[in-house]
């Protein structure tokens, strides 16, 4: 039977924990702080199944953990790998994948698995819908929703405002990739015409990791207005512009964890158990 180990994160892994003791396997959980003094290196010893939240990090330096946890230092974590684990992640740092390239260690990408990513995009999207709600003074029916980046979130967070009656512009840089967007339906910009739109946007939603809504185009949009930013860190919003002129903003980070962590556990689970499968007929 293997063993699990769980690392810090969010709700999704207290989740995740509680999904791998139900199907029998045998895990450690490292989310709270313990009585007795943590140590990485004996609980890597003793697990052959690593499991490390999404993301993998957000200060470059230690394992992501809402609780900040002691003990989860990046470098001593890749100096406790050995080649008997088994690394998941989402979003694992170049430095992680060396070392697990090194050594021949399987390491397993949560973010680069295109049904993960898509189904984790369905979580991110709901989210925003609920902040951008209890954000905003108006309602997102017949409401006009600005949408910045057409991705895997963007399209499926556009989708899901389509369907609650909202009329939904997307932005991006390149027009060849708005083209989908276009035949689905929805009103399309570039991302240097978003000053003749922007001002008439009640709901302005950004999913692109850099500065998109700047100091000058936050003079232009309209006082009750509400902006939603999802997009990974730094994001792509000027915050302080938009607080000087009191408009809603917000940052939001880590939807899943936050509105849905036992659907986003249960997607990692099932990709966790699918890898672990399919090791497994290999080597029959």
């Amino acid at each position: 039977m293997h063993q699990f180990l769980i690392l810090g994160g969010d709700s999704r892994q207290v989740c995740l924990n509680r999904l791998l003791s139900q199907s029998g396997a045998s895990t450690c959980f490292y989310y709270d702080r313990p009585s007795s003094p943590f140590s990485l290196r004996e609980a890597m010893e003793d697990s052959h199944i690593i499991l490390c939240p999404v993301p993998f990090t957000k200060d470059g330096k230690t394992i992501f953990s809402e609780n900040s946890l002691p003990g989860l230092e990046i470098q001593t974590f890749t100096a406790c790998l050995k080649n008997t684990h088994i690394l998941f992640g989402g979003n694992i740092p170049s430095a992680v994948r060396e070392r697990c390239d090194l050594l021949s260690i399987p390491c397993h990408d949560f973010m680069k698995m295109e049904d993960v990513a898509w189904k984790n995009a369905v979580a991110t999207a709901e989210g925003a819908v609920a902040e951008a709600i209890s954000l905003s003074p108006v309602n997102l029916y017949r409401s006009r929703c600005l949408v910045t980046g057409y991705g895997r979130c963007a399209a499926i967070l556009a989708d899901r405002l389509k369907g609650m009656g909202a009329r939904v512009t997307v932005a991006g840089r390149n027009a060849s990739r708005l083209v989908p967007a276009h035949c689905l339906g929805y009103d399309t910009c570039l991302l240097k015409e978003l000053g003749d739109v922007i001002g008439e946007s009640d709901f302005i939603f950004n999913t692109i990791p850099s500065l998109v809504l700047n100091a000058a185009l936050a003079n232009q949009v309209q006082e009750n207005a509400a902006v939603i930013d999802i997009a990974s860190a730094p994001g792509g919003v000027d915050f302080q512009a938009l607080e000087c002129r009191n408009i809603r903003a917000r940052l939001c980070p880590g939807l899943p964890g936050r509105y849905s962590p036992l659907s986003s556990a249960l997607i990692l689970y099932e990709a966790v158990m699918e890898h672990i499968r399919d090791s497994q007929t290999q080597q029959e």
